[in-house]
């Protein structure tokens, strides 16, 4: 299962990752300055409706702070995303399902 961590989630989008037997994994924007730009730029009078071409990544630890995968996006106007998956023990699909949430329900 994963969700989004609304109180968190107002200045830098965080989710989380719940895995039957394993502690919960964050899901979280590598840059809070692109993450705060990004929020602005939704902000600002005819800028907000072009697209937001910088590109974006989220990084996924574990509880004791590890790495343990990655989503980043490798073009600027295409849908085109790199996601890494660094544990084995992290079911496959949840992180892919996880993946197409951050592409959808981010709006990007």
């Amino acid at each position: 299962m994963f969700s989004k961590k609304f109180g968190k989630s107002l200045l830098r989008s965080t989710w989380q990752l719940d895995q039957p037997g394993l502690p919960a994994v964050t899901v979280q924007e590598r840059s809070a300055a692109l993450a705060v730009f990004r929020r602005v730029w939704g902000l600002l009078p005819w800028v907000g409706d072009l697209p937001f071409i910088w590109k974006y990544h989220f990084d996924f630890v574990d509880a004791d702070g590890r790495n343990v995968g990655s989503f980043e996006k490798t073009t600027r106007f295409r849908d085109h995303y790199h996601v890494r998956i660094g544990d084995d023990r992290l079911d496959r699909r949840l992180v892919l399902a996880q993946a197409v949430a951050l592409d959808a329900l981010q709006s990007r």
